[in-house]
């Protein structure tokens, strides 16, 4: 089997412990392939909504919408899987006070291309400027 089988496996396995409501086992699973992926999730959520949506504002800033919206397409698997990873937990994070991924899925978008995964982490980048009354 090849790491990216493994990976698929290990993330259908995540799924399955989601939908039996076992978030917590499913959560770490996902850090944890994470990790082993070399992606950390440093906790927004320590540093609350406003600094970690300041810092994604300051990371876009770098960029115009014309080379967002241009961006390639993702192609390496192994970091494909990773955003899938971090997609689902964005996903289970909502039922949560926490938001895990938002910020590191913008951020790997802009270094890695994007994935099929890259347009939550925007639109719920947007969800939260929008709660903070952010939005022209």
């Amino acid at each position: 089997q090849s790491f990216e089988d493994k990976l698929k496996v290990v993330y259908y396995s995540m799924c399955s412990l989601a939908a039996s409501l076992k978030l917590p086992e499913s959560i770490e699973m996902g850090l944890d392939t994470l990790s082993k992926l070399g992606i950390e999730l440093q906790g927004c959520e320590s540093r609350g909504m406003e600094a970690c949506v300041q810092e994604t504002k300051d990371l876009l800033a770098g960029y115009t919408e014309d080379e967002i919206l241009n961006t390639r397409r993702m192609t390496d698997p192994t970091m494909i899987m990773a955003m899938k990873f971090l997609g689902k937990l964005e996903t289970m994070s909502q039922s949560m006070p926490k938001t895990f991924g938002t910020q590191r899925i913008i951020e790997l978008s802009l270094e890695h291309d994007m994935s099929p995964v890259s347009p939550m982490g925007f639109v719920h980048f947007g969800s939260y400027m929008a709660k903070l009354g952010d939005i022209r």
